[in-house]
């Protein structure tokens, strides 16, 4: 079952290159490059905030 927030499998067809490119070199990943686009997409799609305003927490 997938999040409203969750790109599908056509939407990621469409930008995987971009996040993960063939050839890349270095370490392989921990975490799927899928679900962190998914998780960069969580805040804008519930509108929390991405910083907090100047003295918020006191």
């Amino acid at each position: 079952m997938a999040y409203v927030i969750e790109l599908t499998d056509d939407q990621w067809r469409l930008v995987a290159d971009l996040f993960d490119p063939p050839g890349r070199r270095g370490a392989p990943a921990q975490i799927p490059r899928r679900q962190m686009v998914n998780a960069m997409l969580f805040p804008g799609a519930h509108r929390l905030p991405v910083a907090l305003p100047p003295g918020a927490i006191r």
